[in-house]
């Protein structure tokens, strides 16, 4: 392998694999460094539930080969009610789609090397030269970017990085892939065909979880929770997130007739954690970050593989920009180009979306049910409005009941506002 790269990508995920993919598909030279061997590589980081959107399908050129089963309707449970939209999606075999993605970067002449622990920036001369990896391993390169995910050794680095991954917002799950799922049971809306979100508590508490057809009898189950102060007033003191959805798939009819945890036999089970947070920046000086090393997964749906794809497309462009140079040119004020191409094309309405969310996992399980009620009597296009992060539509379906958690979310958001934000950087300076 070489030493001195054009560009050098910690991290394999689609997010990486696609910067790597847009970078040297124009010629240049381009690393992509990952902690797995290459012989389980990508068996033992499948961490998504890999619901996504045509539209994500179709922009990327992803083929139908990775796809377990393509969806015509989202559902959204609460505790005894449930709400039901038309909304197209694929439900994708996350390995698959990874392996897809690595064989098309490689293809374009892109160094994989596996067995790689990224540690840190290779810094010299007070500016990013590439990654220290496997303790005292270096490799060099114009361009450096971060696309480990939450562990962003680059991206947090004191001197070199740019973001601060708050814990209070780190969402953390499991999700099992198992067979024989009843999604047509009685008493239950038939999730046939159907992408399902489940707000409740008593499975899920400060979070969700999640029912995914998978095609052939089998499903995608699983549940998240933020480790924040709404899963401390709902969970139980001794919570675990896997023992709670084990419990789930026990006690729900939908799934296999188990008479205990210890029989249940998933076909696969993955862990996984994202951050929930709107970003300060995206990048630096010769470094970007992509996907959820950036927080690019959605925070009202959870979907992270249209936005993390679009993430890493955008940095592939401006590194190509950058190199295009003469001289290359990695300042801060180049790599800005990605950032204003992810807030116009991520980050739009991001923080109302991420507030919208943090009101949401505050809400008591009998709020849950009036608020799926409320949004089966509100007009359509107030929903989608709503789901494209419009705030006031969003207010329009809260109670004078909530006027406290309004205010106890809006303590907590306000000062994080990207506006309010800027503003005080440029006070400061």
């Amino acid at each position: 392998m070489e030493e001195d790269y054009d560009v050098v990508i910690a991290g394999a995920g689609p997010s990486g694999s696609e910067a790597a993919r847009t970078i040297a598909s124009r010629g240049h030279d381009v690393a992509v460094l990952e902690s797995e061997s290459e012989d389980k590589y990508p068996a033992q980081s499948n961490k998504s539930t890999a619901g996504t959107f045509p539209r994500m399908m179709g922009d990327f050129y992803i083929p139908d080969d990775v796809v377990m089963k393509n969806t015509d309707s989202v559902v959204v449970e609460s505790p005894n009610h449930s709400y039901e939209t038309a909304q197209t999606g694929s439900v994708l075999e996350f390995g698959d789609f990874k392996e897809y993605m690595a064989e098309q970067a490689q293809d374009l002449g892109t160094d994989y090397i596996f067995d790689s622990h990224v540690t840190e920036p290779l810094i010299e001369d007070g500016s990013v030269q590439g990654i220290r990896y496997n303790g005292d391993e270096e490799i060099y390169a114009d361009i450096v970017i971060d696309a480990t995910g939450p562990s962003a050794p680059i991206a947090q680095d004191e001197e070199a990085g740019f973001i601060n991954l708050e814990s209070e917002n780190r969402a953390v799950g499991w999700e099992y892939l198992l067979e024989d799922v009843e999604l047509d049971a009685e008493g239950h809306s038939d999730l046939t065909d159907s992408m399902m979100l489940r707000l409740d508590h008593e499975i899920a508490p400060g979070g969700y979880s999640w029912i995914f057809d998978a095609g052939d009898g089998k499903a995608k189950v699983g549940l998240c929770y933020m480790d924040n102060d709404a899963h401390t007033r709902y969970a139980d003191e001794d919570f675990m997130v896997l023992d709670s959805l084990e419990e789930w798939i026990v006690e729900d009819e939908r799934f296999p007739e188990l008479d205990e945890r210890d029989d249940i036999d998933p076909l696969e089970k993955h862990q996984g954690s994202a951050h929930i947070q709107v970003p300060d920046e995206v990048s630096a000086e010769s470094v970007m970050g992509v996907g959820d090393t950036v927080s690019t997964v959605d925070p009202l749906w959870g979907e992270g593989i249209d936005t993390g794809m679009k993430s890493g497309n955008m940095a592939g462009v401006t590194a190509l920009e950058a190199l295009g140079q003469d001289p290359v040119d990695t300042s801060e004020e180049m790599m800005e180009q990605y950032d204003e191409g992810w807030w116009n094309e991520i980050g739009e309405n991001r923080w109302e979306r991420n507030f919208m969310t943090h009101m949401m996992y505050r809400m008591e399980n009998d709020r849950y049910d009036r608020l799926i009620q409320d949004m089966k009597n509100a007009d359509q296009d107030a929903l989608s409005e709503l789901n494209n992060g419009n705030l006031v539509q969003g207010l329009r379906l809260m109670e004078v009941k909530d006027i406290p958690t309004i205010a106890e979310v809006g303590k907590d958001r306000i000062g994080k506002h990207p506006k309010i934000k800027g503003l005080k950087h440029r006070l400061e300076k």
